[in-house]
C-alpha cells in the first residue's frame, strides 16, 4: 500500500460524511414540500366530496386529527440554492482532483509529512463544517425560510468558504506545484477577494451579484479544466 492510500482514508471518510450530511439535509427539505403538498391535495379532494354537514364535520375531524401529519414547508432562496449546487460539485471535484496524488512520481512518499497531511485534511474538514451549517437540520414541524436562514448565518457560512478557498490555494501550491501567478491560483485569490465583503454585510443585492459571478466562474472552470482539458 502506498503512503497516499493509507493517509487518504481519513480524508475521504470525512469527505464522504460531508456528502452524506449534505444529501440528508437537502433530501429532508425536499421531502417536507412534497409531503406537505400531498396532504394539501388530499384535503382538497375531501372538500370536493363534502356535500352534507355530516361530511363537513368529518372533514373538521380530519383536519384536527391529522395535525401531526402536517409537515411545514421549506421556502427556497435562489442565492442559497446556487451556493448549495456549487458546494456539492466542488466536493466531487476535490475527490476527482486528488487522484494524481496517488502517483508516487507525482507526489513521492518522502514528500509527505504531518504538516502536508494536515493541509490535505483541511479541505474535507471544512467541507463537513460547511455542510453542517449551510442547511437547517432536524428542525421539526416549523416553516423554513432559507433566505432568512442564509442571511442569519451568512457570516459563518461565508467565513468557512473563505477558509476553504485559502485551503485550496495552499493545496495548489504544495501538492500541484502551481506558481502563485498561475491562472488557478489567481482564480482562488479573486474568489477570496470577492467573498470577503460578503462576510461583513447582509446586503441582498451584493450577495446576489457576487454569487452570480462565482457561478459563472465555476461553470467556466468546469468546462475548461474538466470537460475540455
Amino acid at each position: 500500500m502506498e503512503r497516499f492510500e493509507h493517509l487518504s482514508m481519513v480524508s475521504f471518510l470525512i469527505l464522504g460524511l460531508a456528502i452524506v450530511r449534505f444529501m440528508t439535509s437537502w433530501g429532508s427539505l425536499l421531502a417536507r414540500n412534497i409531503i406537505s403538498h400531498d396532504l394539501e391535495e388530499e384535503e382538497k379532494q375531501i372538500k370536493k366530496k363534502s356535500k352534507s354537514e355530516m361530511i363537513s364535520r368529518k372533514l373538521d375531524g380530519f383536519k384536527k386529527g391529522n395535525k401531526t401529519r402536517h409537515l411545514a414547508r421549506a421556502s427556497f432562496y435562489w442565492v442559497h440554492s446556487l451556493l448549495l449546487f456549487m458546494i456539492f460539485f466542488t466536493m466531487i471535484i476535490f475527490w476527482w482532483n486528488a487522484y494524481p496524488l496517488n502517483d508516487v512520481q507525482f507526489m513521492p512518499d518522502e514528500k509527505w509529512n504531518l504538516f502536508v497531511y494536515l493541509l490535505f485534511l483541511c479541505g474535507p474538514f471544512l467541507f463537513f463544517l460547511i455542510c453542517d451549517v449551510i442547511m437547517p437540520f432536524n428542525v421539526g414541524d416549523i416553516d423554513i425560510d432559507l433566505k432568512s436562514y442564509y442571511y442569519k448565518h451568512s457570516k459563518l457560512i461565508i467565513g468557512l468558504i473563505i477558509l476553504l478557498q485559502f485551503s485550496f490555494l495552499a493545496n495548489l501550491l504544495v501538492f500541484f506545484k502551481e506558481d502563485i501567478t498561475s491562472t488557478k491560483c489567481i482564480g482562488r485569490i479573486v474568489l477570496i477577494i470577492l467573498f470577503t465583503p460578503l462576510y461583513f454585510t447582509k446586503n441582498t443585492r451584493l450577495h446576489s451579484s457576487i454569487m452570480c459571478i462565482f457561478f459563472i466562474g465555476f461553470i467556466y472552470t468546469i468546462i475548461k479544466y474538466h470537460i475540455y482539458t
